[in-house]
């Protein structure tokens, strides 16, 4: 049953005008982006070698990780959408719930598809030298499905018309 509202997370409401909802989510993702970066750059500019000599093992260890941590967030995000559309009687997509399309802030948005964009750039540039690299958007984008479905406000689904 819903109470009116538009979202079930905590809000901004009341809070310095500065704040950003979800904060926590954000900067997990522009972290886990970050070390990426680094370590498939890394790896990418030292040549080719066995992984146990080269760094590549480091930017391997990181995309796997980065990956496996991906999962249980990605579907924390579709059971708490869904939680969502059943309780709540929102409209949860996939468009609102991954890619934040009309679900959240400006700043959250452009701050986490910001690092979502990041990644890609890096994982095509490292690719050929780091291929587990391939597996880190999934961290982002997990992130950003993450903060939907926690902080995300979705309209309501309309009543069916008799």
């Amino acid at each position: 049953m819903s109470d009116g509202s538009m979202t079930d997370g905590p809000t901004t409401e009341g809070a310095g005008a500065g704040r950003m909802e979800g904060r926590p989510i954000v900067l997990a993702s522009w972290l886990g982006t970050a070390v990426f970066t680094a370590t498939a750059l890394v790896a990418a500019a030292s040549g080719p070698g066995y992984p146990e000599e080269s760094p590549l093992y480091p930017a391997m260890v990181v995309a796997l990780g980065l990956f496996v941590a991906s999962l249980p967030l990605s579907l924390y995000a579709l059971a708490k959408g869904a939680l969502r559309t059943a309780r709540n009687a929102e409209k949860v997509t996939v468009g609102g719930l991954f890619l934040l399309s009309r679900s959240a802030p400006p700043a959250v948005r452009l701050s986490l598809l910001g690092s979502l964009a990041v990644c890609l750039v890096v994982t095509a540039a490292t690719a050929a030298a780091e291929p587990f690299g391939v597996l880190v958007p999934v961290w982002p984008l997990a992130l950003c499905g993450t903060w939907a479905a926690r902080h995300g406000r979705f309209p309501p689904i309309p009543e069916p018309s008799r």
